[in-house]
């Protein structure tokens, strides 16, 4: 519902509950058939602030804003806000406040419509933008059809001067204010961790619900710029939103493989067991990249948050909730955005090779090859692991370019006092670029893996002595800082190398010279029978900003889990068949006994 204003229309005051009693899809009809109380001036009252909808702003959607204020109650944790009566219960100056307010509207500034937030306590005002929601049904959702056309147009254009499609100085301005604690789907605030020495990390959560669940989403960027790391960081919030779940109206189905009209990936494909291919679930469309191909796969491997029945996204709408059982607990293990169609897809699919190298390499105990640190060009990586020598950390680099050609790089941090590890990684055509990125992993986490120990040590003790109380993500980086989970590490760490390997022999001939160009390399150098298959996942904010997000799958390579209980690298015959080969390769002894499987220390 589009907020257009009313000439001469008296400023309506209304509470928060009552907006949503009038705009939900379940309300009676002669609820619904009041919203005329919702054409703007509205000045809208929730707990101790009020939202000031003036109406000057054309693009403001109040279905939006009201997605935005709920979540944001969510992120404090509140519960309905309470009834607005006038002077009585001191909203009276808030509303005078208002009053004079309009005399002043606000001018269009920037990518979003915006709002101004009225406190109760102290009447301070604080203009916050209104992003368009995916969970809305206003029509700025991405159409989920024609993604086969628009890459392939997009794969046909030439690489650009910039490797970025759009700079992170232009998103850190569109992007500025859209985490704050009034009307956000990311989180209360953006956080400046200034406790990390080595890069200027800029991190936030935002809190999700289902019908039984509640999780809290972390996200964050590290650069060497707050600005910088401010917008990556908000950008990958923006990416797990849309990671999570189907947006309003998207095209899906529900039965079993043979019930559908299109080519399936079953559920097998994707590392699970043969049995659940027989098991009625829901399915979304993508696209195979190779041919453009429109295919199917389980949304649980396309999308990673269980079904939200409020939010019409169980089979058969909220009313059938119950019949529905979810396939795996999947990650965003290969979602991405960029400034382009090929951007995304190329580092959702560098980031889906990394986790497979890296877990074939862990779960077969490998003694990958170590690079040789005197061998890094990049001058950011090398300033980057002086810091971490003067912290007391030792950084190694490990050659893990185990599943595929694209190569993987692997970073240990080890403190030179405790012995704690903390683990990173990266993949990319070009070598330096692979191992800046793990370097920045290790270099920005192990301060939180620290005070997660120092908070956490019992819980974690708990973990080393049974690996079954490892059960969430957090979990596995955890167990690794604490001191004694070094010797688990010990195969990577401690095994004899002759010599040590040169990072810019890792690298591919012409990589890094454009998006476009490496996206190429990359498909040339995965083994052939892998299918790169693509899940339009652009949200209406990331479309906003001029940014397309994509989650990339590929069947048959290793997926990450988190929770010991889950790890489905540990039953796929690729895990071990390429472990196997890398060893016969590399002229590796087989262990004898093989070591006993350890969770995965990934981050």
């Amino acid at each position: 519902m589009r907020a257009v204003s009313s000439p001469d229309r008296p400023l309506t005051v209304i509470p928060l509950q009552q907006v949503e009693s009038l705009l939900s899809p379940a309300a009676p009809g002669h609820v619904r058939e009041q919203t005329d109380r919702l054409v703007p001036p509205l000045l809208v009252t929730d707990e101790d602030s009020a939202v000031l909808v003036d109406g000057t702003e054309s693009g403001l959607c109040l279905g939006c804003l009201l997605d935005g204020l709920q979540r944001s109650r969510h992120q404090r944790h509140r519960g309905p806000g309470t009834q607005c009566a006038g002077a009585v219960d001191g909203w009276g100056a808030v509303i005078r406040l208002a009053e004079q307010l309009l005399e002043v509207p606000l001018e269009a500034e920037g990518r979003f419509p915006r709002v101004r937030v009225l406190s109760r306590d102290d009447l301070e005002v604080m203009i916050v933008p209104v992003s368009p929601s995916e969970r809305c049904s206003c029509g700025r959702r991405v159409p989920d059809v024609g993604l086969s056309q628009r890459l392939a147009h997009d794969l046909g254009r030439p690489d650009g001067p910039q490797y970025r499609a759009v700079s992170l100085d232009e998103v850190a301005r569109d992007i500025d204010g859209l985490a704050n604690p009034f009307c956000s789907g990311v989180g209360a605030d953006a956080v400046r961790d200034l406790e990390i020495e080595t890069t200027a990390k800029v991190s936030g959560a935002y809190v999700s619900r289902s019908a039984d669940s509640v999780w809290t989403c972390p996200w964050g960027g590290h650069t060497s710029r707050y600005t910088r790391s401010h917008a990556i960081g908000l950008l990958e919030g923006l990416e797990r939103i849309a990671g999570a779940r189907p947006p309003v109206g998207a095209s899906t189905w529900f039965g079993t493989a043979a019930d559908l009209p299109l080519p399936v990936y079953p559920p097998s494909a994707f590392g699970l067991k043969t049995e659940a291919d027989l098991v009625p679930t829901r399915w979304v469309a993508a696209t195979r990249l190779s041919d453009g191909a429109d295919v199917v796969v389980p949304r649980d491997v396309a999308y990673y948050l269980p079904e939200d029945p409020g939010g019409g996204d169980a089979p058969g709408g909220p009313e059938n909730a119950g019949c529905y059982r979810q396939l795996v607990q999947d990650s965003s293990n290969g979602c991405a955005c960029g400034g382009s169609l090929a951007e995304a897809v190329l580092y959702g699919l560098l980031e889906a090779v990394e986790r497979d190298a890296f877990l074939i390499g862990w779960y077969g105990a490998l003694a990958l090859d170590e690079i040789d640190p005197d061998t890094i060009r990049d001058r950011s990586s090398r300033e980057l692991l002086a810091r971490m020598r003067l912290l007391g950390y030792r950084v190694r680099f490990f050659d893990s370019t185990t599943g595929t050609r694209i190569p993987t790089v692997t970073a240990v941090a080890e403190s030179l006092t405790t012995g704690s590890l903390c683990f990173g990684a990266g993949a990319h055509p070009d070598a330096e670029r692979a191992l800046a990125s793990a370097l920045s992993e290790v270099a920005s986490d192990y301060v939180v893996a620290r005070v997660r120990l120092e908070r956490g040590r019992g819980r974690i003790e708990s973990m080393l002595a049974d690996f079954s109380r490892v059960r969430v993500m957090e979990d596995h980086a955890d167990l690794f800082f604490h001191p004694d989970a070094r010797p688990l590490a010990s195969f990577l760490l401690d095994s004899q190398r002759d010599s040590l390997r040169d990072l810019g022999a890792l690298s591919v001939p012409g990589a890094g010279a454009g998006v476009r160009g490496d996206l190429r390399l990359c498909l040339e150098l995965l083994d052939p029978g892998l299918d790169v298959l693509v899940v339009e996942q652009t949200s209406p904010t990331q479309r906003a900003l001029g940014m397309h997000g994509v989650k990339v799958l590929v069947p048959g390579l290793v997926p990450i889990d988190f929770g010991w209980h889950r790890q489905r690298a540990l039953r796929m015959p690729r895990t071990r068949e390429r472990a196997e080969h890398y060893r016969s390769r590399h002229r590796l002894a087989t262990p004898c006994p093989a070591p006993a499987p350890v969770p995965h220390p990934f981050p």
